[in-house]
């Protein structure tokens, strides 16, 4: 970004701010508002044809596309700009008919001109996707319904990265009402004013040095608030949390600015923590290969579609990730999708990265990791056979040297050893470990042998497809194992251990040739260790997964495992028993049943002679929510408002209702009483939805399905006023 264009940016985007601030402040400028204009729609298209009038909303804040005419971005609407409409009541996207009849597309409306103010434009139908008739249906809107428009969006996601070079965009949204449908299929609605779902930041860097030009900025939220997708019409999981990321590197040359702008979306709006502050860290990757850092705290609301200034110190922290060449001794600097390739050399990979995405391949040679902290958004490490060696005969060979760490944002990513790869691990020194806080380990067939080290996986260990851990020395920690043809073997020296509330696959752990398998309780964790077989046929442990189970009263139950060991065991049955039968029942092969609420502890306890025995703890819930006895109501449609009862468990604080089609009925949204709308006619149904919010407590379980629940009022004839057939005469009977 240049200081034509910041200037022309501050120039033609913002309100007049105070140059002096130190801390995060706003102005605000004056929304500007305007008549409906008539303006004929067009007869061309399909579907319903809708014209609103509509403006780009109070802040100034919007920067719509870099004008490469004027050097600057233009706060307007421009007629190249795409509308996409989404009925919020209905659930349904604007879609257009191919000429075969199927749908085929997102619809969208158009501005009529450029500028601040404009009539959007268009013609479209209502469309959703029916999960039972597999297929894309239409849906008819209705006066009252609630359409959502957001623009500048050429996906599903809003993405809030900003490459340098590209379109900077701030993207908008606006709410509007459908006001009436007339008989041609004309659309009118309340108009649209478009809001920012983020604010526009402009961050003042001090502490770099002079004649050092940032390639990429990297902006988390201590509290991991910061928004970097964001999807308007998904209700469920409206937004993605994680940090953002600005690269201002095209040409490799980054930039000397020290001013720059960003468009930035929280978690809540306002976004504010009461409880205690958040911090707001930016890292700066500069091309001198140095990472610099400052941290900003929140101590004041930041609002949606506003503009905001902040200075921020940083701090030099060093080389960021370097990848070195052990036998030349060459050193280059990484920050983005890196490959190395272990046949040519052994390297060594150092210090801290960011979005780092790595690929190992090759073999013969080792790779160091030493005292790294990788991030990595996707793929994360990725290790591949070497392709000249069809056969895998060359190994690799992963070093360990101090404390290593490794963050996957998608956690079924992570750390992978894929296609027939034999992997080594080793540390270089006691202290060598390998700590993967977010992701997973994933083998597809494949071998991973850890002869040292400590490898702790906050998560999941899965193999598939013949592929084989095996534990020779050191130590593996893990939430769960999981997969299929595939094992973990565990030699004398070696330890795994498995969270206590996790899963293993029955027969998944086995000792190597000549040992045996013995487990110990080791707090949270099940230890498994191999020894030798003394020969005598009897028990020396007993593990039973899960060791906590929550149960919802009322609903089935779930089975227990319990593993003796070692596998040599001659008599591997147990008896299970239950600490209070009033709470939770079990039968002899370990399926328990909830009888009543409250905690009970279910044991196994092995029949040999040893009487070794290991414990589940069960805690029985009752189930919380809302939820309909009547799920139809047939009413005429000159009844009186009504209610259906709902009932409800647990601490409900809100419910909240809403109707399918109000030009059938609406529905008070406090209360639940439904009203049928003048000129409904019998044949029509609607749907009664509520939704309830909750105070989570430890009594009630509280499952998404009970959160809300619907009815549908079907409108039938007023008794003697109905059609009815004739029917012949029959006869007697």
């Amino acid at each position: 970004m240049n200081n034509n264009i910041i200037k022309s940016l501050r120039r033609t985007l913002l309100c007049t701010v105070a140059a002096a601030a130190v801390t995060i402040g706003f102005t605000a400028c004056a929304d500007e508002m305007f008549e409906t204009q008539n303006v004929t729609p067009p007869a061309n298209g399909n579907g319903y044809k809708i014209n609103i009038a509509a403006n780009i909303g109070s802040g100034g804040t919007r920067a719509v596309a870099y004008n490469s005419e004027t050097g600057g971005y233009d706060g307007t609407f421009e007629t190249s700009d795409f509308i996409y409409v989404y009925n919020v009541t209905k659930n349904a996207d604007g879609w257009k008919k191919s000429k075969w009849g199927d749908w085929w597309e997102n619809a969208y409306l158009t501005p009529d001109s450029n500028g601040k103010k404009v009539n959007l434009l268009g013609d479209l139908s209502f469309c959703a996707w029916d999960s039972e008739a597999k297929a894309t249906v239409e849906i008819t809107p209705g006066v009252g319904d609630e359409l959502m428009l957001y623009y500048k969006n050429t996906g599903q996601y809003i993405y809030y990265d900003n490459w340098s070079g590209e379109t900077l965009q701030d993207y908008a949204i606006a709410e509007v009402t459908i006001k009436s449908i007339d008989d041609n299929g004309v659309i009118k609605t309340s108009a649209a004013t478009f809001t920012h779902p983020q604010s526009l930041y402009k961050i003042n860097f001090e502490g770099i040095p002079s004649g050092v030009n940032i390639k990429k900025v990297i902006i988390e939220s201590e509290q991991q608030k910061l928004v970097r997708e964001y999807n308007p019409t998904n209700i469920e999981h409206p937004n993605y949390f994680s940090n953002v990321k600005y690269y201002y590197d095209q040409n490799q040359e980054g930039t000397d600015q020290r001013e720059l702008f960003f468009m930035l979306r929280f978690a809540q709006n306002p976004y504010y923590q009461s409880s205690s502050d958040d911090a707001i860290t930016f890292t700066a990757l500069c091309d001198n290969g140095h990472n610099y850092k400052g941290t900003k705290s929140v101590t004041k609301e930041l609002v949606d579609g506003n503009y905001y200034q902040a200075e921020v110190a940083m701090a030099d922290k060093g080389l960021a990730m370097t990848l070195t060449n052990n036998k030349t001794e060459e050193i280059v600097v990484l920050d983005s999708y890196t490959q190395i390739h272990s046949n040519q050399a052994p390297y060594t990979l150092e210090h801290n990265g960011y979005d780092l995405d790595l690929e190992w391949d090759g073999g013969e040679n080792t790779l160091t990791f030493k005292n790294i902290s990788l991030s990595t958004p996707y793929e994360g490490f990725r290790l591949f056979p070497d392709q000249s060696d069809p056969d895998n005969t060359k190994n690799h060979y992963l070093v360990l040297d101090g404390e290593n760490t490794l963050y996957c944002f998608d956690n079924d990513q992570g750390f992978k050893v894929l296609d027939g790869s034999s992997l080594y691990v080793s540390a270089k020194s006691a202290e060598g470990k390998l700590n993967i806080t977010q992701g997973r380990i994933l083998l597809n067939n494949a071998t991973m042998t850890i002869e040292s080290g400590e490898i702790t996986v906050n998560g999941v260990v899965s193999m598939y497809d013949n592929s084989t851990i095996k534990v020779a020395g050191g130590v593996l920690t893990a939430k769960s194992l999981e997969g299929y043809n595939a094992c973990c073997i565990i030699s004398k020296g070696g330890k795994l251990r498995v969270a206590k509330d996790g899963n293993i696959p029955d027969g998944f752990i086995k000792a190597a040739d000549d040992y045996v398998l013995v487990v110990s309780d080791d707090g949270e964790y099940w230890t498994y260790t191999a020894t030798e077989d003394d020969g005598k046929g009897l028990a020396k442990s007993i593990v039973v997964m899960p060791g906590a189970v929550t149960l919802i009263s009322d609903w089935g139950g779930e089975t227990l495992h319990a593993y003796v060991y070692p596998e040599t065991t001659k008599d591997q049955s147990v008896t299970w028993k239950t600490s209070n039968p009033d709470v939770v029942e079990v039968d002899a092969k370990g399926w328990i049943r909830a009888t009543g609420v409250g905690v009970a502890t279910v044991t196994a306890t092995t029949n040999d002679g040893t009487n070794l025995s290991a414990e589940c703890i069960v805690t029985v819930k009752p189930l919380g929510g809302i939820w309909y006895e009547n799920y139809e109501v047939s009413v005429t449609p000159e009844s009186a408002p009504f209610t259906n009862p709902l009932k409800q468990a647990g601490k409900i604080t809100s419910i909240t209702y809403t109707s399918s089609d109000t030009s059938v009925a609406t529905v008070n949204a406090s209360t639940g009483e439904v009203t049928i709308a003048d000129g409904a006619t019998s044949g029509q149904t609607v749907t009664i939805t509520a939704t309830a919010t909750v105070e989570e407590d430890d009594k009630y379980f509280y499952p998404e399905s009970r959160m809300t629940d619907k009815y549908t009022v079907k409108l039938v004839p007023a008794i003697g006023q109905g059609e009815r057939e004739n029917y012949p005469s029959g006869g007697s009977w």
